[in-house]
């Protein structure tokens, strides 16, 4: 995760990821993308940059990944030591060293915090075999800017074609892209028209905040009816984007 992104933000997101409609679908639409692209995982060695509070660790062991989790921040490897026994490291992308490869990279809403996104893809492509997958979710639209994304330290919001361009200048060949947070999206506008008539859009900690049980399993339920749908419907809009690419399987390429 970026270093923008406070500290104090974990313990929100904590706090409420468990139960929490976006965390608990995002989880089954990455278990939908994963068991597509790689569908034998045991023993695969799998890493994921920007890990955060381990939301999403436990559900790659329970698939048979051998996993590891990347982080710079100290509270987020706190957190995620505590839900799972992945092996956890402490450093950035760029102050990672090792030999080893991986076979997949997981880098779910951590792209937007980056300064210069193809390097950082670059440093993702690096870590990959050949043949190996990236894995990316990332916030879609720039219409869709607020103050939330300012708060969180993100750097852009992208578009279709900005995505796949970044993606593949990096060197990786796109296998499969489409948005996500489609069916929800005219809730999202609604609350978020609601929230410009007062002075202020809402801070991260009330955007994290769970839900009343009533609209969380509402919301939970779209979410995870468009991820089953995700591979045979191309969504024409959404807030987020899912990507998977691959390195080329040619051990002497290099982008």
């Amino acid at each position: 995760m970026s270093l923008t992104y406070k500290s104090r933000y974990f313990q929100v997101i904590e706090k409420n990821e468990r139960n929490h409609f976006w965390f608990a679908a995002r989880n089954r639409l990455l278990g939908n993308l994963l068991t597509r692209f790689v569908p034998s995982p045991n023993g695969k060695a799998y890493i994921e940059v920007g890990c955060g509070t381990g939301v999403v660790l436990p559900l790659l062991i329970k698939l048979g990944f051998t996993v590891t989790g990347l982080d710079v921040n100290s509270r987020a490897i706190l957190y995620a030591r505590k839900k799972t026994n992945a092996r956890l490291v402490r450093q950035s992308l760029y102050s990672y060293k090792t030999k080893e490869k991986y076979d997949c990279v997981g880098v779910f809403d951590v792209l937007e915090h980056q300064t210069n996104d193809r390097l950082f893809l670059r440093r993702c492509f690096d870590l990959l075999v050949p043949g190996g997958y990236i894995f990316l979710t990332v916030p879609a639209g720039k219409w869709l800017w607020t103050r939330i994304d300012a708060e969180s330290g993100h750097k852009r919001r992208y578009e279709a074609a900005e995505l796949v361009r970044v993606v593949r200048r990096a060197g990786f060949d796109v296998e499969f892209w489409n948005y996500w947070n489609a069916l929800p999206l005219p809730f999202f506008l609604a609350k978020r028209a609601i929230s410009s008539l007062g002075r202020s859009q809402g801070t991260i900690a009330r955007y994290v905040n769970r839900p009343p049980w009533l609209i969380n399993s509402f919301l939970y339920v779209l979410l995870v009816l468009e991820a089953t749908y995700m591979f045979t419907v191309h969504y024409p809009v959404g807030a987020s984007f899912v990507l998977c690419a691959k390195r080329p399987r040619s051990p002497d390429y290099r982008p």
